[in-house]
């Protein structure tokens, strides 16, 4: 499965709407669909505990985009902009 194809697959299968204490499960089901490892995958999102607790939780490496400037512990991985992505790749 080529990188573009994953990240397809992941996208369709990534939890939109879930319940505080499911995204674990959410997470663990999309990248079993888009057949990623979880120490291959990087989740870059907005929402603190939902997109990076939840995709820590399996495994992932996490990237929080904080656009709010919202505090946040510091051995996180953050960006300011979008365009900032590429340092952490």
């Amino acid at each position: 499965i080529n990188s573009n194809q994953a990240f397809e697959d992941f996208w369709k299968a990534y939890p939109r709407k879930t319940a505080k204490g499911q995204a674990r499960i959410a997470y663990q089901k999309a990248l079993t669909k888009a057949k990623a490892e979880p120490k291959e995958s990087l989740m870059v999102g907005d929402t603190f505990e939902a997109d990076i607790l939840g995709a820590e939780a399996v495994g992932m490496y996490t990237l929080f985009f904080n656009y709010w400037s919202v505090e946040v512990p510091s051995h996180y991985s953050t960006i300011g902009n979008i365009r900032e992505i590429t340092l952490h790749l």
